[in-house]
């Protein structure tokens, strides 16, 4: 898949990354993708007046905490809430076990592609925040 430049549209482009990622079969890189992903959604979920209560999320603030956040502000329900914080667990335990030779690069599969579903959900809450905005 090739790649335009986005650079105006970076959710745009993480999107096409991360598909191109899982399309050839690059499962570190789509998770990596995917964390990035998830944090700026939250980011931008938190960011709609609806939600937003105090000041906008530090750029500091981990993907724990945003994801937090969003389900304290009732941004988020239980599910996904539970969803984004086994992902980003998962996540830092493969990446330490690949490195340490515990699982093998193939053992990332199932993760990419549970990443690619939420990815697709929180996209669909934004558009949802969105469209009720107007």
């Amino acid at each position: 898949m090739e790649i335009k430049d986005f650079s105006g549209f970076p959710m745009l482009s993480l999107t096409l990354y991360f598909n191109r990622a899982i399309e050839d079969k690059h499962w570190l890189e789509a998770i990596v993708l995917a964390h990035m992903y998830i944090e700026t959604q939250l980011r931008m979920i938190l960011g709609f007046d609806d939600f937003r209560k105090t000041p906008r999320a530090k750029k500091e603030e981990t993907v724990y905490s945003l994801n937090r956040q969003a389900y304290k502000k009732k941004a988020i329900d239980k599910l996904l809430y539970e969803r984004i914080d086994h992902f980003n667990s998962t996540r830092n335990n493969a990446v330490h076990n690949l490195t340490l030779g515990i699982i093998s690069y193939e053992d990332l599969e199932p993760m990419a592609n549970e990443a690619a579903k939420l990815i697709r959900e929180l996209n669909d809450l934004e558009t949802a925040i969105r469209s009720r905005r107007t």
